[in-house]
């Protein structure tokens, strides 16, 4: 892959700063490291069918940009959102809720009630393996009892 700077016409006169790039054939946009966590997450689930006992799940990512646990977390049980509510005197209370979009939905409408667990990883491979005392992993469990 390569990039190309694109100055500005008053940056090629007055010496100014790039202000902008183009990537060959690819798009600016936002970056979501946790939808193909999620996507993973949801594939594994259903490989096997209807197991008769839990068990975990196990997820290697190798997204640059994938951060832990905050990817993690946010995979598993959605996006996090604020939420405005007015309570008395033209008060406005802001509080944190989570979207239904995670692997595990959310307390009221639980998903992958049969995994136990996610046991989430960030680029581990053979060279980490044998150079690494810890390994940066995070396992996370399901909503419910």
């Amino acid at each position: 892959m390569s990039f190309t700077a694109v100055p500005s016409s008053e940056a090629l006169e007055d010496h100014e700063r790039v202000i902008g790039m183009l990537s060959h054939g690819h798009e600016g946009g936002f970056v979501t490291p946790y939808i193909d966590v999620r996507d993973a997450i949801d594939q594994k689930a259903n490989a096997y069918g209807e197991l008769d006992r839990p068990y975990i799940i196990a997820i290697n990512s190798h997204d640059t940009f994938f951060n832990l646990p905050d990817d993690g977390l946010t995979a598993l049980y959605g996006q996090e959102n604020l939420q405005r509510a007015s309570s008395g005197e033209n008060i406005a209370v802001i509080s944190p809720v989570r979207a239904r979009d995670g692997a595990f939905g959310s307390p009221d409408h639980p998903r992958k009630q049969n995994v136990s667990g996610v046991l989430l990883f960030n680029n581990v491979g053979p060279l980490a393996l044998s150079n690494r005392s810890v390994f940066m992993g995070q396992i996370f469990l399901p909503l419910g009892p």
